[in-house]
C-alpha cells in the first residue's frame, strides 16, 4: 500500500512539472489545404537540416490547428528568437516533399513573430490567400 502511494505521489509531482503551452493557434482562412512548417530561430531562414525526417502538419481550408510547446512561449521567444511559420499548398507539398518545398521556398505565406506580436494577436495566426 505504501509503495503504491509513493509511486502515485511522485507521478503526480512529475506530471505537474511538465508545462505545456497550448495557446498558439493557426487558422487556415486560405482557399487551399495547406501544410505548415514552424520553427523558433534567430534567423528568418527556414531550417532544412532535418527535412528528410520531418513531416509537416496539414490544415484543411477553414480549419484550425494548435501548435503546442513544452516551454511557455514567453520563455521560448525571448531576446532575438522568433517563431517562423511557413505555409505550403497541399499540391506542392505532396508533389515535391518537405526538403524540396523548403529548399525551393515554395511557401505562399511566411511570417516571423516575436512574443509581443503573438500576444497582440491573441496567439492566433491567420493564414490568408492575399498575404
Amino acid at each position: 500500500m505504501n509503495r503504491v502511494f509513493v509511486v502515485l505521489f511522485f507521478s503526480l509531482i512529475f506530471i505537474g512539472c511538465v508545462t505545456w503551452d497550448g495557446r498558439l493557434k493557426v487558422v487556415n482562412n486560405s482557399s487551399y489545404d495547406i501544410y505548415i512548417f514552424y520553427q523558433t530561430s534567430v534567423s528568418k531562414v527556414l531550417d532544412n537540416s532535418h527535412c528528410m525526417e520531418r513531416q509537416l502538419n496539414i490544415i484543411k481550408k477553414g480549419e484550425m490547428m494548435t501548435i503546442p510547446s513544452q516551454t511557455k512561449w514567453q520563455f521560448l521567444l525571448k531576446d532575438e528568437v522568433k517563431l517562423d511559420i511557413a505555409a505550403f499548398k497541399r499540391e506542392d507539398y505532396e508533389n515535391y516533399g518537405t526538403c524540396e518545398v523548403i529548399n525551393r521556398k515554395m511557401f505562399f505565406y511566411k511570417v516571423s513573430l516575436n512574443y509581443e506580436q503573438l500576444e497582440e494577436d491573441n496567439f492566433t495566426v491567420q493564414i490568408e490567400d492575399n498575404l
